[in-house]
């Protein structure tokens, strides 16, 4: 009678440690891994056009500001800022 109530002790206990260990699991509680949050931001100014002659063309003068934040749980925060600049012409004939 002793060994049966040993046997279902442990049973019991078996089973409340594999579904305290799925409990955890799932809430990512000792075992996360979660990848970093990547945050952009896009602000593009285009700053002047210019007609340039008589086979129209174009030339556009632009900016774009990119700011760029990993935001990490344990680490600290990345930030990048990035100002491009770019000019683009167009001809139509």
């Amino acid at each position: 009678m002793r060994f049966l109530i040993r046997i279902l002790f442990l049973v019991l206990l078996l089973a409340a440690a594999i579904y305290g260990w799925e409990k955890l699991k799932s809430q990512k509680f000792f075992l996360q891994r979660a990848e970093p949050e990547v945050i952009s931001n896009h602000n593009i100014v285009l700053r002047e056009i210019t007609s340039l002659g008589k086979l129209e063309l174009v030339k556009y003068n632009f900016r774009d500001v990119v700011d760029q934040q990993i935001t990490r749980q344990f680490l600290p925060d990345a930030k990048a800022l990035l100002i491009i600049q770019g000019e683009a012409s167009v001809v139509w004939i």
